[in-house]
């Protein structure tokens, strides 16, 4: 009985680091998508040039791991998508930080300076306290890095 109980939780365990990872792997893969379409002045499907100028990319994340990515000033969505399953739990640190890219060298311009240097990290962890925590971390010229 012992050692179905140990079994249980070692699967506990990794199905949570599972899913973490998961998640993870997702959100790098989207973020990355988002600084290339900034870095390369890529507007969205069906956005005419003509008119219209990206200043950055902005990509929000929810605590239930929903990301979107918008072209700011256009106001046109390069992606939505859900990428965590239930269990998973996605913050942003520092709180008041909002992800943006800039145009053309795809740096981060929406961290505090005055905060971790401008960086911002993505924290993954499970809601029921089985796997481990990850963190993306989004540095002041836009890398992204996971730790």
């Amino acid at each position: 009985m012992l050692f179905a109980g140990i079994g249980l939780v070692s699967l506990n365990n990794f199905n949570g680091s599972q899913k973490i990872n998961g998640t993870k792997n997702e959100l790098i893969s989207s973020l990355k998508l988002a600084r290339n379409y900034a870095a390369t002045m890529q507007l969205p499907e069906g956005v005419s040039k003509t008119n219209n100028v990206l200043n950055y990319v902005q990509v929000d994340i929810n605590a239930n791991g929903h990301i979107a990515a918008v072209a700011m000033d256009v106001g046109t969505s390069y992606f939505s998508k859900d990428v965590s399953p239930d269990g998973v739990n996605v913050v942003i640190n520092p709180p008041s930080a909002t992800i943006k890219f800039a145009s053309y060298k795809g740096s981060s311009i929406g961290g505090d300076p005055s905060v971790m240097g401008g960086a911002i990290d993505v924290i993954i962890s499970s809601t029921e306290g089985v796997g481990d925590t990850e963190v993306i971390h989004i540095n002041s010229s836009g890398l992204i890095n996971e730790n």
